[in-house]
């Protein structure tokens, strides 16, 4: 990994390169998937492309993904564009169910001139843009707008912290990112934390001010990231 520590140079505390996407969606059908990158800053930058598995500590040179990027590391001029290539390598994975990468894309600006006399030491750094990559089966039929709706929620005790948390319950093939979740209870908003549910998985959410699990059902407001990167809002109910 290309970073780069201990110069005696200053950078702008910014990223030049962009992401044109929030997430990719690689259809099992598909010869290949495009992500587009743009330079908006004025100096040229050095960029380095690579996939992981979910673990964004692993080094390119020790992650093995079934996808190949190209170009994986280039020179990108200012106010220029250049566009990412990601190819399936068709190494088999789960046909039930959707699988989750991350797209890596790591910038490292170029030092700038130091000051002559200037005996700062100053620190450049590496900017990195990691977004989900969801590669969906051609054996999954069923609708992954409808997947939201046909989430199960309800109220479970936590053991270890004595508080009640709001779990949810994805049957269905596709990821669901939750980017809002409020309650309704007693005529009382709660605010929840957020997360990505994975296929037939369950999550927990910790609920703000609600202490104790209630009998009583409650409201359900939720946003999901849909596809294009855009929000989506849902209803449902939740019993104990």
């Amino acid at each position: 990994m290309l970073f780069v520590l201990g110069l005696q140079v200053l950078s702008a505390a910014h990223a030049g390169v962009v992401v044109g996407a929030t997430r990719v969606i690689f259809r099992e059908s598909d010869q290949e998937a495009t992500v587009r990158l743009s330079n908006e800053g004025e100096y040229p930058a050095l960029v380095e492309a690579w996939m992981d598995n979910g673990d964004a500590s692993v080094t390119p040179d020790k992650v093995t993904t079934p996808f190949t990027l190209t170009p994986p590391l280039f020179r990108m001029e200012p106010h220029r564009g250049q566009t990412l290539r990601m190819l399936y390598s068709r190494e088999p994975l789960p046909q039930d169910r959707e699988s989750v990468f991350w797209l890596n894309v790591l910038e490292i600006p170029p030092a700038p001139k130091q000051a002559e006399g200037d005996a700062k030491n100053m620190l450049q750094f590496a900017f990195r843009s990691r977004i989900k990559v969801f590669f969906r089966p051609k054996s999954l039929t069923s609708s992954v707008v409808k997947a939201p709706e046909q989430l199960r929620w309800k109220f479970v005790p936590d053991r270890a912290s004595s508080v009640c948390m709001l779990e949810a319950d994805n049957p269905t093939a596709f990821h669901i990112t939750l980017n809002v979740l409020e309650l309704t209870v007693d005529s009382h908003r709660i605010q929840a934390d957020t997360g990505m549910i994975a296929p037939y998985s369950k999550m927990r959410f910790a609920m703000k001010g609600l202490t104790l699990c209630k009998s009583a059902k409650a409201d359900i407001s939720f946003s999901i990231i849909n596809d294009y990167g855009g929000t989506t809002a849902y209803s449902g109910v939740a019993h104990e």
